[in-house]
C-alpha cells in the first residue's frame, strides 16, 4: 500500500514564496502558496484515495493564509503520527 507524505511550509506571509513576494507582496505570495498546497493535497487524495496522503506542515497553521480552507482539508490525526503531521482528506 502506497502512502505519500507531502512536506510543506504553512502559507504564512513573509515565510513562503519570498522571492515572488518582492514583486506581488507577501500576502499575495502566501495566497499562491496556499493554493498550491490545496491543489497538491487534492491531487494526492485523488490519485491515492483518502487516508493514503499525509501532510507534514512546518509553521503555525493559525497564522497561515486560507487557514480555514486548509483545516477543512485535514482529517483527524491517526494514532502514531507526529504532532505536525496530519492526514489529508
Amino acid at each position: 500500500m502506497t502512502t505519500i507524505l507531502v512536506v510543506a511550509k504553512a502559507p504564512v506571509p513573509g515565510r513562503v514564496k519570498t522571492r515572488l513576494a518582492v514583486d506581488i507582496g507577501a500576502h499575495a505570495a502566501a495566497r499562491v502558496a496556499a493554493a498550491a498546497l490545496l491543489d497538491t493535497m487534492r491531487a494526492c487524495t485523488g490519485a491515492l484515495g483518502r487516508g493514503r496522503c499525509r501532510l507534514a506542515l512546518d509553521g503555525e497553521l493559525a497564522d497561515a493564509v486560507d487557514a480555514s480552507r486548509i483545516r477543512r482539508a485535514l482529517a483527524s490525526r491517526p494514532a502514531g503520527m507526529s504532532g505536525r503531521e496530519r492526514q489529508v482528506r
